[in-house]
């Protein structure tokens, strides 16, 4: 199976599924294993989708692939966790924040504004790429969870900005309220994990 999974070409689309959705769960019901969570609608999903791919012909073996690519994560984000001097968040002001996102986009391939500025419109940073136009708002918090009124500024300014997605960016976590309006409102959320894989990949920086 896991063969199968290789010689299809389709690894990079399951360690996707899981980079983007394993933590969307994490609130409820859903499948954990290793500080992940799905819900079971994306699951389904998935199982689907690697059936019609031919991948899978029984619907449990989607667990057995789903364990080996975190696990095969998880132990790299620990070997390259350890093996460089480690940042702070909490060194960060909320400006430097928008600065080290833009690296990040920027090294992610996107075309990057920086629109982050005072009096802004409820966006930090725009990121372009194959027609995704994404308004980002980031919120630099240590000592407390990021609520909806995050999403809700958002969301409320992708018209003025002319964008077609939105995403919030975080160095903390996101209320249960927040992450409901998120999915209402198809808003990307980054919690502080998630962004410390992403620095890790594609800057090579170690955050905490």
């Amino acid at each position: 199976m896991l063969d199968k999974l290789k010689n299809s070409g389709q690894e990079d689309y399951l360690r996707t599924f899981i980079s983007r959705f394993g933590l969307e769960g994490r609130r409820g019901e859903g499948y954990a294993f290793r500080n992940h969570k799905f819900e079971w609608d994306r699951i389904n999903d998935l199982k689907k989708i690697l059936r019609e791919k031919k991948i899978i012909s029984n619907e449990k073996d989607v667990f057995p692939l789903l364990r080996f690519y975190i696990e095969e994560k998880e132990e790299l984000f620990t070997r390259e966790s350890i093996r460089k001097e480690p940042q702070k968040f909490a060194s960060l002001s909320g400006p430097d924040f928008e600065k080290l996102l833009y690296r990040l986009f920027e090294a992610m391939g996107y075309k990057t504004e920086w629109i982050g500025k005072s009096g802004d419109q409820g966006g930090d940073l725009i990121a372009s790429k194959n027609g995704e136009r994404i308004l980002i708002q980031a919120k630099a918090y240590q000592d407390w969870s990021t609520g909806n009124s995050a999403v809700q500024q958002v969301v409320g300014a992708m018209n003025h900005y002319n964008c077609n997605k939105t995403m919030v960016v975080t160095t903390s976590y996101f209320t249960p309220e927040a992450v409901i309006l998120a999915k209402d409102n198809k808003t990307e959320l980054i919690s502080k994990k998630q962004l410390q894989e992403l620095l890790l990949k594609y800057l090579g920086e170690s955050w905490f």
